[in-house]
């Protein structure tokens, strides 16, 4: 049997220091251009931290430069983490997709002091 692929992309945030899926995230994705990003969805995560829909489906995913930006420090102070801004606030993730035919997921972890971000690509 033959399976076909459906190009997205989505994201999944999980918050290190609770140990939990980071739920209320507000976030931008932008597309990158020369003369200006251009803003292609908002919104926020879910209880499983990640959008309710992905981020692109098929009909708008393109090869190109992105930006994906979070308002970590509004989410580490609703979450009542101490310190909530000691480090990060604004977290904006630049990156590539290459191929527009191969799903991705970017998976991010973050806590009041750090962040890591994972890209997974296909399947």
């Amino acid at each position: 049997m033959l399976t076909t692929m459906t190009a997205t992309l989505t994201a999944t945030i999980f918050d290190e220091t609770a140990d939990k899926p980071a739920q209320g995230v507000r976030l931008q994705l932008y597309w990158i251009e020369s003369h200006g990003d251009v803003l292609l969805r908002s919104g926020a995560s879910n209880a499983d931290g990640s959008t309710d829909t992905p981020l692109l489906d098929s009909n708008k995913i393109s090869a190109g430069r992105y930006r994906l930006v979070m308002h970590v420090g509004d989410y580490l102070e609703e979450a009542g983490h101490a310190n909530p801004r000691i480090f990060l606030d604004l977290l904006p993730i630049a990156f590539v997709i290459e191929d527009a035919s191969v799903p991705v997921h970017l998976t991010i972890r973050i806590s009041p002091q750090s962040y890591q971000v994972s890209r997974h690509a296909g399947s």
